[in-house]
């Protein structure tokens, strides 16, 4: 049994990612019947889309913490050729040059998304008591959280996948029962800060035990002699995966916002939490699955360096098909459960009808496969999919203005699922299959 999973991906890493979501199947069904038990309708509309604004943070960070793990992994998969000490070298001044990007960086989303939240939810008919406070704590914590990203980056780029998931499982737990705690002590609103409050403090002590060095690197003396060139080097995919990341956020975390202004200060608040509440259930399912891919990129990027792309391959497509299986399984699980359970516990008026949870969960399928496909090529420290990224925001996002204001939150799931199952997995699999062949027979040649 052991020897099946592990060919499939499903390694100590791999387990200790699974057990963070199974947890997040526990615990957000919890915090869920917390949120109708202590939050009215509209402050259930503010706590999903508190989440939802704060990731405009993307609009600075541009993707980086991803394109650090690549090159992070490239020059990790290099330590013990020949070059093996220039490449150490390498790392920690790359290590160096991020971090103290990184700090800048969680400055400027402190000021800018924190003034953006304050000025989307002044509109609002709520008190400003019932939201101010709450949002600048969740901004400054998550903040705050945005200084370690380059330390943990560079962990995973050396493979310490195992270690950094089970911090990722320890800060889960522990931001779960927190957030209870707050909602039980009637916090309200605050119980979203307990995520970035627990992960800023774990992850603190999580370097300080196992990566000190890191910490000890990023502050001593600069190693200006070693080259790294970041404008031809690193800003080249960066910018391009930033832009396609804007795309990813416009095509799935701007609904929220849109339904919260479109329907109005009367329906909005109402119609943006339900639409959260069971869009949650489709995110949750595809972070699972994506689990056994997205913890294997650094492996990817080792492979890639040591151009072994047969072994790169024959890993990809075994863990790209259990990633899928288990997304369709899961997707099979939850909308039964909704089918059978929603409309029986009094609370199925606060999520989506049945009929629209099944489908969003269908375009979790499609995303999968997306997902997989875009995993690979990145790894290859290129991003080929910023034109690709633009036409899924504009189809959906269009779609979304277009189709709600006729068909309402039915019009907006039709246009998620064209986006996504129309043209995400035609367009992005004619680019995966044309940039694989022409990368790797270049390389042999």
């Amino acid at each position: 049994m052991l020897g099946f999973l592990l060919y499939y991906g499903i390694d100590k890493a791999a387990m200790f990612a699974f057990a963070s979501r199974a947890w997040g199947l526990l615990e957000k069904p919890i915090t869920l019947g917390l949120i109708l038990v202590f939050l009215s309708d509209e402050e259930q509309g503010f706590y999903y889309t508190f989440g939802n604004i704060l990731n405009l943070a993307i609009f600075i960070e541009l993707g980086l913490g991803v394109v650090l793990t690549q090159f992070f992994s490239h020059e990790a998969g290099l330590f013990d050729s020949g070059d093996g000490a220039f490449h150490k070298a390498r790392f920690n001044r790359l290590l160096q040059l991020s971090s103290r990007l990184y700090l800048v960086m969680a400055v400027v989303i402190f000021v800018a998304v924190g003034m953006g939240g304050l000025w989307f939810y002044s509109g609002t008919h709520a008190g400003h008591t019932l939201w101010v406070l709450p949002w600048i704590v969740y901004v400054l914590l998550s903040s705050l959280t945005v200084i370690l990203q380059p330390f943990m980056s560079a962990a995973d780029g050396t493979g310490a996948m195992a270690l950094t998931q089970k911090l990722k499982f320890g800060i889960s737990i522990a931001a779960g029962l927190l957030g209870w705690l707050i909602f039980a002590l009637n916090g309200k609103l605050y119980s979203i800060c307990a995520l970035p409050a627990v992960q800023l403090i774990l992850t603190i002590l999580f370097l300080k035990r196992h990566f000190s060095h890191f910490l000890v690197t990023a502050i001593g003396p600069q190693l200006r002699e070693i080259n790294v060139r970041w404008k031809e080097e690193i800003w080249p995919m960066q910018w391009r995966i930033g832009v396609s990341w804007i795309s990813g956020y416009l095509g799935s975390q701007v609904i929220g916002p849109i339904i919260f202004k479109m329907f109005g200060p009367e329906h909005g608040p109402e119609l943006a939490g339900k639409f959260g509440a069971s869009f949650m259930f489709a995110q949750q399912l595809g972070t699972i699955s994506a689990a056994v891919l997205g913890l294997k990129v650094p492996i990817f990027g080792q492979l890639i360096s040591q151009k072994n792309y047969a072994k790169l391959d024959n890993l990809f497509f075994r863990y790209a098909f259990a990633s899928t299986i288990m997304t369709i399984l899961g997707g099979v699980a939850i909308w039964s459960l909704f089918l059978m359970f929603g409309d029986s516990t009094g609370y199925g008026k606060r999520f989506l009808p049945g009929n629209l949870i099944g489908w969003l969960l269908v375009g979790t399928v499609f995303g999968t496969i997306v997902n997989a496909e875009s995993l690979y090529l990145r790894a290859h420290k290129r991003e080929p999919l910023m034109i690709f990224s633009i036409g899924h925001a504009v189809i959906l996002v269009s779609g979304t203005l277009l189709l709600a204001s006729r068909y309402g939150i039915g019009g907006i799931v039709f246009a998620y699922n064209f986006a996504m199952g129309c043209y995400g997995v035609p367009v992005c699999s004619f680019l995966f299959f044309k940039f694989r062949k022409q990368w790797h027979s270049a390389e042999a040649k």
